[in-house]
């Protein structure tokens, strides 16, 4: 038997994440930030490379990013990393886009 759209929407509430709950953009960077330590914990230096994907993928649909994923792709060391990630997150504060994921300002 197929589901009706109403039976199939009813199922989605409660699993999907709602817009409001998403966390805001210094909470993607954090937590991007953890996940690179915690590869770097598991990989050692290896670990970087194999993150630059991730990485992008918190950084998806921020304000002003492109510049910042386009840095992240040729990073090899994890200090330089965290450096951009962290001078991103602190742009981010200082033009107060910490909460929402438009502007138009360069970070860079």
């Amino acid at each position: 038997k197929q589901k009706t759209a109403y039976e199939i929407s009813a199922c989605l509430v409660g699993s999907e994440m709602c817009i409001r709950d998403s966390p805001s953009p210094l909470q993607r960077i954090d937590m991007a930030l953890e996940h690179l330590e915690l590869a770097l914990a598991h990989k050692g230096e290896r670990g970087v490379r194999e993150m630059r994907k991730v990485l992008l993928c918190y950084l998806k649909g921020l304000p002003r990013s492109a510049e910042v994923k386009r840095r992240l792709l040729v990073l090899e060391e994890d200090q330089q990393v965290r450096e951009l990630l962290l001078g991103y997150r602190e742009y981010l504060e200082k033009e107060g886009r910490a909460s929402c994921c438009w502007g138009d300002q360069n970070p860079l």
